[in-house]
């Protein structure tokens, strides 16, 4: 998204910074660079809150906007979340629809589906809120059985969930657990069932054994900021975003997904997405297995 802009912005001065979040004080350090360089701060990462305070009150100039954060409660920071349940309701409806579907192999006559989550964060259980939605939408018998891991790094600990939820019968499970995601796909291509990634587009690098991924589209939101800001409109309120703003959706458009999911299940899917980008369906809290 920032490449993006840079190109069709040329003349303006646009900066871009990784940080390896485990570095406290490099975070810190990248923080207080940005925002003594530039008029916009965007940030992407937990990892710099706890230096936010700090950096609005030092740099009073500087605009700072987050984005899929944790809410900093500083009035001068403008915050942007996901809409992450909308995300997890497609994959949920994906889950019980590909349960159900006898002719998609690695498929048992169980209707079981499982959710790995990593540390729970507010935005892990919107995901969960709408996979346990989203599957009892397409069929209230769905079960949903659930292993968190507080981790969001151990590939070991989420391939065991995986395989301990595939041995209570789940044969396709959506993994809410950051890069530990890589162990469940693996241990699901050894052991034979599916998963559905999230973030990025899991199943481009294992086809054999992920359906497909509920991804944010950060690029286009970031691209939206970048645009709003040169036009002298950056947000001036907190705002939500999903499906609608084209920044939630589930990477059917890969080749491994479009290989693994039959067509007919795809379309049904895209259905519900617009179904919710219109606002007919409303996602709320669901509880033993039924809406309320």
């Amino acid at each position: 998204g920032l490449r993006h802009a840079a190109e069709r912005f040329g003349k303006k001065k646009l900066i871009t910074a990784s940080v390896n979040i485990n570095d406290a004080a490099l975070a810190e350090r990248t923080l207080d660079q940005a925002a003594s360089a530039s008029d916009l701060v965007i940030i992407t990462a937990d990892a710099f809150l706890k230096f936010l305070p700090e950096a609005v009150k030092k740099y009073p100039d500087c605009s700072f906007i987050t984005v899929g954060c944790q809410e900093s409660k500083l009035p001068q920071v403008k915050e942007i979340a996901f809409r992450d349940e909308e995300g997890g309701f497609l994959a949920g409806a994906l889950a019980a629809l590909i349960t159900e579907k006898s002719s998609v192999k690695n498929i048992n006559s169980e209707k079981i589906i499982g959710l790995i989550t990593g540390k729970e964060l507010e935005s892990v259980k919107d995901f969960e809120k709408g996979y346990r939605a989203g599957a009892w939408y397409i069929d209230p018998e769905i079960k949903v059985l659930k292993e968190s891991i507080n981790s969001f790094s151990d590939a070991s600990l989420a391939g065991k969930a995986a395989e301990k939820l595939h041995t209570l019968g789940a044969d396709v499970i959506f993994s809410v657990a950051g890069v530990s995601q890589n162990g469940a796909a693996e241990v699901a291509r050894d052991g034979g069932f599916w998963i559905i990634g999230a973030d990025t587009e899991l199943e481009e690098k294992y086809p054999e054994s992920v359906l497909t991924s509920a991804v944010k589209r950060i690029d286009s939101l970031i691209y939206w900021i970048l645009v709003q800001y040169v036009k002298g409109k950056i947000p001036v309120t907190d705002l939500s975003v999903g499906i609608k703003e084209n920044c939630l959706d589930l990477s059917l458009w890969t080749r491994a997904a479009k290989l693994n999911i039959p067509v007919d299940i795809r379309q049904r899917v895209e259905a519900i997405a617009d179904k919710l980008a219109d606002g007919l369906i409303k996602i709320k809290a669901v509880e033993s297995g039924s809406l309320r």
